[in-house]
């Protein structure tokens, strides 16, 4: 076994190049991320719901968003938003007030 100390590559370049190296200082370093930003549904008080579709439906839905200039979550609340009203429910914006 080698007796020899581990040089870094970056000492290494450094001293091939004649540059002095610089000791890492804390201010060097990033800081950190103390708290995380509220997700959207968090701002915006919603829950999340997961739909499960089959690969055609959900390549369908996404062409009728794109040929609608929409977003897909869009249509979905739309399509939320006709199922209460035909089940006699009060619509998403009246929920919301």
């Amino acid at each position: 076994m080698s007796n020899k100390k581990r040089v870094s590559l970056g000492s290494s370049i450094k001293a091939a190049m004649n540059e002095p190296e610089m000791p890492v200082t804390q201010t060097d370093k990033l800081p950190a991320a103390t708290e995380k930003p509220p997700t959207y549904a968090k701002a915006k008080n919603l829950k999340q719901s997961t739909l499960y579709l089959p690969p055609q439906v959900h390549r369908k839905l996404r062409e009728l968003a794109l040929n609608e200039d929409k977003k897909l979550h869009d249509l979905l609340l739309e399509a939320v938003d006709l199922l209460l009203l035909q089940y006699g429910l009060q619509s998403i914006d009246e929920l919301t007030k």
